[in-house]
């Protein structure tokens, strides 16, 4: 009788063992998977609530943007051109392998001017009077319409300003293209095509 109650209670034992190597596994586990979730549902989605910006691609999620949606022809990388005190990213750019061109450059400004109506709160991106007088609404022909934006003094580049609500902040963006920039083999050199700059407003 006591060899059969010594053996009911080892193996009582043995199982309470065996669970709480379970309970000690799960938390990891779970851990694991929780993080690796995240990382999918990151990855699966184009924009990243509460992005880092001090890099490029949090810098753009955080106006509604991602480095797919900013790219040209042509392009070769997306950079940071500067940076805040703090390290946040304040303004990027585009490089090409080789130049752009009128069309190239009127369908990036397209590009971007589409994916800014899909985001913004109303549908509406306006110029905002910064670089040519008056707040009229972006249109395709407004922003490919070299009067609104043509640099006369240099003669080669197109630089537009304006404004959109997005989740209820007002955005300044700001767009510059040079169709006849390229890439440099020396990174201090070289010269984006394509440049974007946000800022709240």
């Amino acid at each position: 009788m006591k060899k059969f109650i010594a053996l009911t209670l080892a193996a009582i034992m043995a199982l309470s063992l065996t669970g709480c190597g379970e309970d000690e596994k799960k938390p990891s586990q779970s851990t694991g998977k929780s993080s690796s979730s995240v990382q999918t549902d990151q990855n699966s989605s184009d924009i990243i609530e509460n992005a880092d910006t001090t890099t490029v691609e949090g810098y753009l999620n955080t106006f509604g943007f991602t480095t797919t949606k900013v790219e040209c022809a042509n392009v070769i990388r997306v950079d940071a051109l500067s940076y805040d005190d703090a390290g946040n990213v304040t303004k990027v750019g585009v490089f090409v392998y080789s130049l752009l061109g009128t069309d190239n450059m009127n369908a990036w400004l397209k590009k971007i001017l589409n994916h800014l109506e899909s985001i913004s709160d109303d549908g509406v991106v306006n110029n905002s009077g910064k670089l040519k007088p008056g707040n009229d609404r972006w249109t395709e022909e407004f922003v490919t319409n070299k009067e609104n934006g043509w640099d006369e003094e240099r003669n080669d580049r197109m630089m537009l300003d304006g404004e959109y609500l997005y989740k209820g902040k007002k955005i300044g963006i700001y767009l510059e293209v040079n169709p006849f920039a390229t890439d440099s083999s020396n990174p201090e050199n070289a010269i984006p095509s394509c440049v974007i700059s946000f800022e709240y407003r």
